[in-house]
């Protein structure tokens, strides 16, 4: 862009071809964090190589569930449940960054579960900021955070120790990560984590076209977005197992329970983990009570490059366990990997049942009990045709002779 003759045939100054430039670049990223990621965003590759941000489909994963809750609830309240290197972490700090530097007075904070990897993430946002083509003046920097006195916004990041902290803080943007392995998780979630603001973001106008646009400036009539930013958490983490406050947080938000919401990418979701050469895929378990490789393949409808990608890293990884753990396909894998002695369906056998799809029109109906017990839980009944779930009906604290009058009826209906 020309900006001397710009402003010579418009009758301007260069310093107001400038503002309006940046005005608009402004605008157009506060509506669309895709856009500012590649346009503002540098980051390090797994080659070593310095890249804008574009997001990869796991990402994408995630920023969809968010546009969607942003769309239903007017904020962020996310747990994200992830493998290895699969970008979680960059997005999230991506945003992070986002928010502080084009919305005024953001207090951005950022919980790792421990001091190398919150010396990491900060270092990535202090990259961001180094290779910001437009970087925005800063006040403080240190190990700690980044401040940014013109608008009034900061970046700052801490570590998750024993004794939880941030009480009386007013966080607009809470970035928890590797959530499942703070200590004394339960104590942050009642302090750290409810230090953010209860603030609904408000929609509107960002920017008009004027009536006698610059050349740039044609073309983009309305653009809309937050004018009032809300205000997000996001807890990610990989799986420490069937435990803690992450898993039990998780699992709420599975079934609709509270305000977050919870989102899920498999190692399949990576495009680059995939590997060439001769496959032939083994017809025994891996382990016992595990699928084969013939199975495996068929159940979740896999490439014989990504099998061979999975077969090469279960070897690296040195057993299938801690594969599932660290390259999860689905969140039953992920939390069940772990531990699965003494379990009497195993994860596999359930995981392969959901992904069966049979015709069975004449299959019979059966039905299914989950009683409570002392009628303190749900009591639950599900009906099914082959693999077919056709309802699921359930009472709370429903006594035993009240639980026994009820099947009847059901049966005799």
């Amino acid at each position: 862009m020309n900006i001397a003759k710009i402003a010579a045939d418009y009758g301007i100054s260069p310093d107001e071809v400038r503002t309006r430039f940046l005005a608009l670049r402004v605008a157009l990223w506060k509506s669309d964090f895709r856009l500012f990621a590649r346009d503002v965003v540098k980051i390090r590759t797994k080659e070593g190589e310095l890249a804008p941000l574009e997001l990869n489909e796991a990402q994408n994963i995630v920023l969809d569930a968010v546009d969607a809750q942003l769309k239903d609830d007017g904020w962020v309240r996310m747990l994200c449940l992830k493998g290895r290197r699969q970008g979680f972490s960059t997005l999230v700090a991506a945003r992070g960054y986002w928010r502080a530097i084009l919305w005024p007075r953001q207090n951005i904070y950022l919980l790792s579960h421990e001091m190398p990897s919150t010396n990491l993430l900060f270092n990535m946002v202090a990259l961001m900021q180094e290779k910001n083509p437009f970087p925005p003046q800063v006040g403080t920097d240190n190990a700690k955070s980044l401040d940014f006195p013109k608008i009034g916004s900061s970046y700052s990041v801490a570590t998750a120790g024993q004794k939880a902290g941030g009480r009386g803080a007013a966080v607009s943007y809470f970035h928890g990560s590797e959530v499942s392995r703070w200590v004394s998780a339960e104590d942050h979630f009642s302090s750290s984590v409810q230090a953010v603001d209860e603030v609904k973001g408000v929609w509107g106008v960002l920017w008009r076209q004027p009536e006698n646009p610059l050349p740039f400036e044609k073309n983009h009539g309305i653009i809309e977005g937050w004018t009032r930013a809300p205000s997000e958490i996001f807890l990610e983490t990989t799986s420490a197992g069937p435990l803690g406050a992450f898993y039990t947080k998780y699992r709420e938000a599975m079934k609709g329970i509270g305000r977050y919401r919870a989102v899920f990418a498999p190692w399949t979701a990576q495009t680059e983990y995939v590997e060439y050469g001769t496959w032939e895929p083994g017809s025994e378990p891996e382990e016992e009570g595990e699928l084969s490789e013939r199975e495996y393949q068929a159940t979740y409808k896999l490439s014989d490059e990504q099998m061979l990608w999975r077969r090469g890293k279960i070897n690296e990884l040195g057993s299938l366990g801690k594969f599932k753990q660290e390259y999860p396909i689905d969140v039953t894998e992920a939390f069940a990997a772990a531990s699965t002695d003494g379990v009497f369906i195993p994860p596999s056998l359930v995981r392969k049942a959901r992904k069966r799809d049979l015709p069975t029109p004449d299959a019979p109906l059966i039905i299914g009990v989950d009683p409570a017990g002392a009628g303190g839980d749900r009591f639950a009944v599900a009906a099914r045709r082959g693999d077919k779930c056709l309802w699921v009906k359930h009472r709370n604290k429903l006594e035993h002779d009240d639980a026994v009058a009820g099947l009847s009826s059901i049966i005799d209906e």
